[in-house]
């Protein structure tokens, strides 16, 4: 009889060790809180839980597919979960969340059914900048969602009098439930005919996810107004486009010297295309030297404009649309619209960074009475007035302290640590980093991360994983979990590389033991 005793408590016991004791204290998950939602151009569920003991929580795609797992420690809990890509709609469906304890028995289960974006166009706001072959619209569309999901517009689509016109949606989303205004700017071919419209919201398939037809109203567009001497006087009047502004103003500045970042933005081709189109029209000459001046011409004539009138050495770039709305900036930021409108010429350019400065390279076979600065590229001034093309300055002539970053189409690969959580149990030591990847180039290019432990040199733990392409303009959330090395001082680094080239590294301000 004492035998049978002592045998029944043991499989108790390994009931309690295995099975996160199903008898006495059985793991219990309770779901406080879960809101589908928007984070930084993903969509996800945020949940909220309480566990009563370590369990591993899943979530499955309507497919049957985890789309995320994690082991929990016993204790409240938030976390985000992915749903989908960046800047899309996930797929509609069921969806399914579960919890598992030690001994993997599902303690909680509960399925989603979310249902599609439904989108309603309530209404549309008109502002027109009419010139004689193009117009410029500006439109703010106020946009009700009655789905489940969250929906990212992708472009707005005119339609009037047989002509189809479209334009890229300044980057939002349309949270369930809500009404958002999506705002875009649209240019068209001049029609002074035109009474009526069709309005049309392009998901980032390019289908039709919401339409509306309106009248042409007759609001007009502010603009800005432009004057400077190059081959005479020259003046010239340009939509302000607010909108753009406000969003490019909004974007905190990328933690890189590589400026061309701001010039490979594709949100203003379209818009800086036309302004382009605008300068143009006022050059009589078709010599291609003569028209690139002509264009640098327009830019150096805008108001030098120092980022601190107190620090020098203090560096704010700007997007190119900043620069044109506050019509001035200092060195970088005339570099970088300058770089912009030649580019979209159809030039060879680059940004030149110099001691304290930045210019623009224009790289070309020949110019007569110049030599090149470097590689073949040409110095452009872009600060002083009347400067062409490959005019040195005396303080940069034979200058051998430089970078040349080519705006060609490349991959400009950057990221930043969301969250970095170290978990410390009986059995394990490790730092759980969840990690943003972004390619603010203009090519597609695979990248892999990695994560690992450093100390004098020496690596611990590496831990990595690869993206097969990353689309430009394109974001990517990467999560590592590197065990801390025991008996060394180490630092936390990630390294982000395209075809085993080093593109950027960080690494943790305090040390880990």
């Amino acid at each position: 009889m004492q035998v049978k005793l002592i045998a029944i408590c043991l499989v108790a016991m390994l009931l309690c060790t295995t099975a996160g004791c199903l008898w006495l204290h059985p793991t219990r998950f309770t779901l406080v809180s879960n809101t589908v939602t928007d984070s930084k151009g993903f969509p996800v569920l945020a949940l909220a839980f309480n566990l009563t003991d370590d369990a591993t929580v899943t979530l499955s795609n309507p497919l049957g597919q985890p789309c995320y797992t994690k082991e929990f420690f016993q204790g409240n809990s938030s976390v985000i979960v992915l749903l989908g890509d960046f800047h899309k709609s996930p797929d509609a469906g069921t969806y399914t969340l579960t919890a598992k304890d030690a001994g993997k028995n599902t303690v909680y289960t509960r399925t989603f059914q979310w249902s599609a974006p439904s989108l309603s166009l309530l209404s549309c706001s008109q502002k027109w900048f009419r010139h004689s072959n193009e117009t410029v619209l500006s439109l703010a569309v106020s946009v009700q969602n009655t789905g489940q999901l969250p929906f990212y517009p992708s472009q707005v689509r005119i339609l009037y009098n047989a002509t189809v016109a479209s334009g890229q949606v300044i980057p939002c989303v349309v949270l369930p439930g809500t009404t958002s205004e999506v705002s875009a700017q649209v240019v068209m071919p001049s029609d002074l005919t035109l009474k009526r419209m069709t309005v049309q919201l392009l998901d980032t398939s390019g289908a039709v996810a919401g339409s509306m037809s309106q009248n042409i109203s007759s609001d007009v567009c502010p603009s800005l107004q432009f004057s400077w001497y190059y081959q005479g006087h020259q003046q010239l009047t340009l939509p302000n486009a607010s909108a753009l502004y406000l969003y490019d103003r909004s974007l905190p500045r990328e933690a890189t010297e590589d400026y061309a970042v701001y010039v490979f933005n594709s949100l203003d081709d379209a818009f800086f295309t036309y302004v382009l189109h605008r300068i143009l029209a006022l050059c009589a000459a078709g010599d291609p030297i003569v028209r690139l001046n002509f264009i640098a011409g327009f830019v150096q004539a805008l108001v030098y404009r120092p980022d601190s009138a107190t620090n020098a050495s203090f560096e704010y770039p700007r997007y190119p649309i900043e620069t044109l709305n506050e019509q001035g900036g200092d060195c970088e930021d005339k570099a970088i619209l300058c770089a912009e409108l030649l580019y979209l010429a159809g030039y060879n350019v680059s940004l030149l960074r110099l001691p304290d400065h930045m210019a623009v390279g224009v790289h070309l076979q020949h110019l007569e009475g110049y030599t090149p600065f470097k590689d073949g590229y040409y110095f452009l001034e872009s600060t002083a007035e009347y400067s062409p093309v490959g005019q040195i300055p005396s303080e940069y002539q034979g200058n051998v302290n430089y970078t040349i970053y080519p705006i060609s189409p490349r991959p400009l690969i950057l990221h930043e640590w969301l969250n970095a959580t170290r978990y410390t149990t009986s059995r394990d030591d490790y730092v759980q980093l969840d990690i943003l990847v972004k390619n603010l180039g203009s090519a597609h290019a695979p990248v892999e991360v990695q994560a690992f432990f450093q100390a004098s040199s020496i690596r611990y733990g590496t831990q990595y994983e690869v993206l097969p392409s990353l689309d430009a303009g394109g974001e990517a959330e990467v999560t590592l979990s590197v065990n801390v090395p025991k008996g060394v001082a180490t630092v936390l680094m990630t390294q982000v590389l395209v075809n085993g080239t080093v593109q950027q590294e960080k690494e943790s301000a305090t040390m880990f033991q």
